[in-house]
């Protein structure tokens, strides 16, 4: 009771948060209760006898991306304080539980930032437009020369004014999108019409591509 706003601890003054803007976030739980250890040597008192409170903290936090429902992991960490009152012995052993956990924390969301940057993920992509059809070996080569980090592209199917494939990279479909708009096509522009974590689908909207043009 009245130790709820001790979760804030260790914060520091980051002033408003865009949750627009936010990546990762670290649910904590924290339960913090008073303890009374025994003074060495005095017979079994307890430092409670001569005024000092002390008290136990048990922090357990989950750390997740947003957009994901699975979390990276969960950690465990316990802390002791002590203080001329309860609070302020809550207070430090929570301190105490939270500078514990940082140095795990932050080799936590490293090691799975570093898995996601040299994994493979696969993105189908959704190709448009009136002559994507003519020459899907011309279209599958452009693809592979504009997309730049593609480790293995498959075509899918061809069917009127579309054709689908299969990439395989270690860029997202956002980081495909992003190449695609700044540099094209080969001879073509692109217009990018939905992109989600694992489909990009664009339109092919200016000159036909290198194989048409050698017919």
């Amino acid at each position: 009771a009245g130790m709820t706003d001790l979760l804030d601890v260790a914060t520091g003054d980051v002033g408003a948060v865009d949750s627009s803007a936010v990546d990762i976030i670290v649910r904590g739980t924290a339960a913090v209760l008073p303890t009374n250890p025994p003074i060495p040597f005095a017979g079994g008192r307890g430092v409670a006898g001569v005024g000092l409170s002390t008290a136990g903290a048990t922090l357990r936090v989950e750390v997740g991306w947003v957009d994901e429902a699975r979390s990276i992991g969960i950690l465990v960490a316990s802390g002791r304080g002590a203080g001329s009152s309860f609070r302020t012995a809550g207070e430090r052993a929570l301190r105490h539980a939270v500078s514990m956990l940082a140095d795990s924390l932050q080799a936590m969301i490293a090691e799975d930032l570093r898995q996601r940057a040299f994994s493979t993920r696969a993105v189908e992509i959704v190709v448009e437009g009136p002559r994507v059809a003519a020459d899907l070996d011309g279209l599958t080569r452009a693809l592979e020369s504009g997309l730049g980090t593609v480790q293995a592209l498959v075509p899918r199917g061809v069917e009127a004014g579309q054709a689908r494939f299969q990439v395989h990279s270690t860029a997202g479909a956002f980081d495909l999108a992003r190449q695609l708009s700044a540099h094209g096509l080969e001879s073509s522009a692109v217009e990018i019409l939905q992109v989600t974590a694992n489909t990009l689908r664009f339109a092919v909207r200016s000159p036909p591509l290198a194989g048409e043009l050698e017919e």
